[in-house]
């Protein structure tokens, strides 16, 4: 059992075979959860999306946890509020929504990176996605290998212009959305 209880900007790519969100506030969850999460407390902003993450031995995680990859048994978008009379229900219900099929991302796992992926190739999700998002991560994957050729096509200046471009947008990206943070704390769980 997966739980969240009391958390802020809080963003979970996880399977499990239950999820419990209590009075958390602009939280993303990308799951794959075999029962639907279960909604407690005062939650606001709560982001729902379905488990997309690949990495090398999730299959095998996910067949000795029992946790099921078939969409038809993956309930990541079904939550239950816990709490009454009705009008609180809904009300808890609405600080919970899905996120837009068009901002749903690729996330890597930065160990044990799969062969294919390894090599540049796109690795299909072991757990099955509904359609709108799997097409919008393969528009996104598309996106992003054409950005790839037009980049390695460059020589010279143009190159470095552009790999200044991108270090300089991507570090205004970081402290604009608050990812810096992360990056920060992971690179000083991993020591000098």
């Amino acid at each position: 059992v997966l739980s969240a209880q009391y958390c802020e900007r809080l963003n979970v790519h996880a399977t499990a075979a239950a999820v419990r969100v209590g009075n958390c506030i602009d939280c993303s969850l990308f799951l794959c959860v075999n029962t639907p999460p279960l909604l407690w407390g005062e939650n606001h902003r709560i982001a729902l999306a379905p488990f997309g993450t690949v990495y090398e031995g999730l299959g095998e995680h996910m067949f000795s946890a029992q946790v099921c990859a078939r969409l038809e048994r993956n309930y990541w978008g079904q939550p239950l509020s816990s709490a009454r009379p009705r009008q609180e229900a809904e009300e808890e219900a609405a600080g919970c929504a899905l996120l837009p099929p068009s901002k749903y991302l690729p996330f890597h796992v930065p160990v044990e990176v799969p062969t294919e992926a390894a090599d540049g190739q796109g690795v299909p999700p072991v757990c099955e996605l509904p359609f709108e998002y799997a097409e919008a991560l393969a528009a996104c994957l598309r996106r992003l290998d054409d950005f790839h050729r037009e980049v390695s096509a460059l020589r010279g200046s143009g190159m470095r212009e552009v790999q200044q471009a991108l270090h300089f947008r991507f570090k205004e990206w970081l402290v604009r959305t608050g990812n810096m943070r992360q990056l920060h704390d992971l690179m000083c769980s991993h020591g000098p």
